[in-house]
């Protein structure tokens, strides 16, 4: 764009605005505009505008009427059509008339720019190429020129911003700035906060022990204007002695820039021309300013570097000390051992003429000291201070820490240890010993000889007694657990003696009462009420036998009494299962399916236990399964596991009863919230003999929904047998049959193992 002339005829004002006020001008356009016809082609006759942007409907004169005037008149200029769609006749009849190019209303400002540039293209190459070809040329060498003066500096700072020394990038910076600007010496001054003056840091030139090194005030320097002026200087005189800059430094040239950073001076990047009559350019202090952001964040990243390697060195160093104090305490299970190697630690790592460990007792609600060094154990160990009272109670009430170094005149000094121990407490820091969220006790450190207590000391106190926290606890667990164990041991014998009890106290009565009560109908006749009260009595002898073998069977379990292990095939046990049950399926109409693998490896366990698991998932799924309804068995491995599902259709469990389903004596509600029957030690049997046998079993359910029960179990790792990975899987399963509830003519079951070859038909 080279300023031409563009008029705008448009009766849309929104279109006026945005092409002649807003678009061209951006675009580097002088503009005009007119929104009817006569008035555009008057300005057209005044102002020959380089180019006319035309709307094809206007008032006063149409656009058409406008281009048939110009022909008239032979005005010769460039016109664009602007016109919407529909309006194509006209568009051909206004090309006729020398119309340039078009724009199809509503436009993009890619479409305009392309526009105007192919209708401008003609009269531009005829105006400017002559003078065109000669800018293009110096234009070009000029962009070379600084290209490659910004890739210098752009390597130069990616160079001095990866540094991260300090002294390295100064180095740089100065070696930089002679190359950049071609001066005789460059000199790098740093503000000393303290005293507010400017030091030389390091100096790069002709005179190496020139005596302007020396500081130099910020109030009275030219450095120092630069400093408080947060601009750069540059300065040249090739008259006289030249710019004294301090006295015995004189020079013909100088530019100084500010080390800007974030909107802070953090120094004064300079260069100069001592003896060559040789003044500095705006070019130079462009370069030389650029350098001078670059230097700055590059001492930034040095020294936050520097200070972050001494802090991690620092921190590292802290780290390893926890490491081993931790290792030393969380070591021992000992309580005696902890608290003495506690106390050792705290006095390793701080200089204190005193500390201890005090241990809540919750019941009391007070606290004792247990370890201390520095004061008499002796009475320090006889007193009692209660939660809330003194330095040690305030932190343990309030959970947290707490120092002070004036002892004395503090609120909750407690004068009364001093007194009975005649100590004199000085400082003193307080950190509660928090284990999971709930203070156990304090850690109190006192008089601390080579300063003052800090926050640091407080981070230190805290991390070591957080392990001592851990320690204690474990400690006290330990202790409690060891109890805990010998209590469970005498859990145990009780258990085994009430499992004789029954097995040998209830079970003879029991069977001795259904069977007295069985036999009342052969010493004579029974009345009706009385034959209810023979059946009611034999029902509830059957109830309670049933509960006295669920309890015995499944402390056979639980305490192991009875156990054998040998290899099972459960394959076959599901087969069996499936069989003996399938009467108690076609009496409800249910009809069932079992599919299995060809060849499952097989399982270490009780036989008895493993068919009694598998017989009440299947008996239960029945239970709870409408008639007419159905019931799967599926038997599978998987990663070395066999698997045992039973799915059924029927009522399904509540999502409130899913958590405790597998709880000895917990049984589900009904419809109308009432328990179902049984005795509810089934499903807590079946847990009990996967958990037994190395598995688990779990339930997936919805309420009206049926379920689905998973029994899991650990394959044998017998020599010869197929891995699992060998084995198929579920989808190559052999299926049998769906068993339709019709009892067979010859009696045999419906179910085999799927192990043994079926026959043709299914």
């Amino acid at each position: 764009m080279s300023g031409e002339l563009i008029l705008v005829i448009d009766d849309s004002q929104e279109i006026v605005k945005y092409l002649a006020e807003r678009l061209l001008p951006t675009l580097g356009y002088r503009t005009k505009y007119a929104e009817d016809g006569r008035a555009g082609l008057q300005l057209i006759r005044q102002d020959r505008p380089d180019l006319v942007m035309l709307d094809l409907n206007l008032p006063q004169m149409t656009g058409l009427d406008i281009l048939r005037e110009l022909a008239r008149e032979g005005i010769e200029t460039a016109v664009v059509l602007m016109t919407g769609y529909g309006s194509e006749k006209s568009a051909v009849e206004a090309f006729r008339l020398g119309v340039r190019d078009y724009l199809i209303k509503p436009f993009t400002v890619d479409e305009v720019v392309e526009t105007i540039n192919r209708s401008l293209a003609e009269k531009r190459l005829r105006q400017d190429r002559s003078h065109l070809s000669e800018e293009l040329r110096l234009a070009n060498t000029e962009m070379r020129r600084q290209l490659n003066e910004m890739t210098t500096l752009f390597g130069i700072g990616k160079t001095i911003t990866a540094l991260l020394s300090v002294d390295k990038v100064l180095e740089r910076v100065l070696d930089a700035a002679v190359q950049l600007s071609n001066a005789e010496e460059s000199i790098i001054w740093l503000l000393d906060p303290e005293s507010n003056q400017l030091r030389p840091y390091a100096k790069k030139g002709l005179d190496e022990q020139d005596p302007h090194t020396l500081h130099l005030s910020v109030e009275t320097s030219h450095v120092g204007q630069v400093i408080r002026t947060g601009r750069p200087l540059r300065q040249a005189s090739f008259s006289g002695d030249g710019i004294k800059l301090k006295t015995g430094f004189l020079a013909r040239a100088v530019l100084y820039v500010p080390l800007k950073l974030r909107g802070v001076v953090l120094g004064v990047l300079g260069v100069s021309n001592r003896s060559a009559p040789r003044a500095f350019s705006e070019r130079d202090e462009f370069l030389m300013s650029a350098l001078g952001d670059y230097a700055a964040i590059a001492l930034e990243n040095a020294r936050v570097f520097q200070a972050a390697d001494r802090a991690l060195a620092a921190g590292m160093e802290e780290l390893n000390t926890l490491i081993q104090i931790t290792r030393a305490i969380t070591a021992s299970l000992d309580l005696g051992e902890v608290l003495r190697l506690a106390i050792k630690q705290v006095h390793k790592n701080w200089r204190i003429e005193a500390s201890s460990l005090w241990l809540l007792n919750e019941g009391r609600q007070t606290l004792r000291v247990v370890a201390n060094v520095g004061t008499p154990a002796g009475i320090l160990h006889q007193l009692e201070v209660p939660v809330g009272r003194g330095f040690v109670g305030q932190v343990v009430e309030s959970k947290k820490w707490l120092y002070t170094n004036d002892a004395l005149n503090h609120p909750l000094h407690y004068n009364l240890i001093d007194k009975k121990t005649g100590f004199h407490t000085r400082s003193l820091l307080c950190v509660p010993l928090n284990y999971r969220d709930k203070v156990i006790g304090a850690l109190q450190l006192v008089n601390k000889q080579d300063g003052e207590f800090d926050d640091r000391d407080v981070e230190k106190a805290l991390a070591i007694a957080t392990a001592v926290a851990i320690a204690v606890s474990n400690a006290l667990l330990y202790k409690q657990a060891e109890s805990r164990q010998q209590q469970l041991e005498a859990l145990n014998a009780a258990k085994s003696t009430f499992v004789a009890t029954v097995s040998h106290d209830l079970r003879a009565p029991l069977t001795s009462v259904s069977g007295l009560a069985g036999a009342l109908e052969q010493i004579g006749p029974l009345n009706s009420q009385q034959k209810q009260f023979v059946s009611s009595i034999t029902d509830s002898v059957q109830r309670m036998m049933d509960l006295v073998n669920g309890l015995l069977e499944l402390a056979k379990v639980t305490t192991q009494i009875e156990k054998r292990r040998e290899p099972c095939d459960l394959v076959a046990i599901v087969s069996e299962v499936t069989a003996d049950l399938q009467g108690r399926a076609l009496s409800k109409q249910i009809t069932l399916t079992l599919k299995t693998p060809a060849l499952l490896e097989l399982v270490t366990g009780d036989s008895t236990q493993l068919r009694q698991a598998v017989s009440n998932l299947v008996d239960n799924a029945i239970k709870y399964s409408a008639a007419g309804g159905k019931v799967k068995i599926t038997v599978w491995s998987q990663d070395k596991r066999a698997l045992v599902r039973v799915q059924d259709w029927g009522t399904g469990i509540a999502a409130a009863d899913l958590p405790f389903i597998f709880d000895e004596f917990y049984r589900v509600k009904d419809h109308d919230g009432r328990p179902v029957e049984g005795v509810g030690l089934g499903l807590a049997l079946v847990r009990s003999v996967a958990e037994a046998h190395g598995g688990q079993v779990w339930v997936e359910s919805k309420k009206g929904q049926g379920s689905t029960f998973t029994l899991q179990l650990p394959l044998a790792t017998a020599i010869g047998e197929p891995a699992a990975a060998d084995l198929p899987s579920p989808h190559e399963m052999v299926s049998l049959d769906s068993v339709t509830p019709k009892v067979p003519a010859d009696g045999a079951s419906l179910f085999r193992s799927a192990a043994t070859p079926l026959p043709a038909a299914l």
